[in-house]
């Protein structure tokens, strides 16, 4: 598994299970459900926080691809599948928090679990974008090295 273009197939991949979720696999007209999680009939954020979701992983892999094609780094595939994991952790909770909603947390009621799961939701795709950022510098910065050795 020593492919330059790991991160780009992986990200691309995850990206079109995600388009294919947003469109077919989320049942959102389910009245009864969403009366009862949402006070409406209508509910269109599962559909736009999926189709964001991939476009983030697209970025992501479109990033990766344009760094080991056109300027030929060589990125550490652990590093990669390290932050894959991360990303994908974190896109996944935070696509299933609005379905905790109603839930409560039973020390305070005034905080919901969705917002606590949703913040360690945010807290993961930061810390992702932070991997990201270790991932391209150090293959730049190896880049650096061997062409001034």
């Amino acid at each position: 598994m020593d492919s330059p273009l790991l991160g780009a197939k992986l990200y691309f991949v995850s990206g079109l299970v995600f388009l294919f979720a947003s469109v077919f696999l989320r049942r959102t007209i389910l009245p009864s459900v969403n009366i009862y999680l949402h006070a409406s009939y209508f509910v269109v954020g599962h559909f736009h926080l999926l189709l964001a979701s991939s476009l983030a992983l697209w970025i992501y892999g479109g990033i990766y691809y344009l760094g080991a094609e056109w300027l030929g780094l060589q990125f550490n595939n652990g590093l990669v599948i390290a932050q894959f994991g991360l990303t994908l952790a974190a896109l996944i909770g935070l696509n299933n928090v609005v379905y905790l909603r109603v839930a409560r947390v039973s020390g305070n009621p005034t905080v919901p679990i969705s917002v606590r799961l949703g913040l360690l939701g945010v807290s993961l795709f930061l810390l992702g974008i932070i991997v990201f950022l270790v991932v391209f510098l150090l293959s730049s910065g190896e880049k650096i090295w061997r062409a001034s050795a």
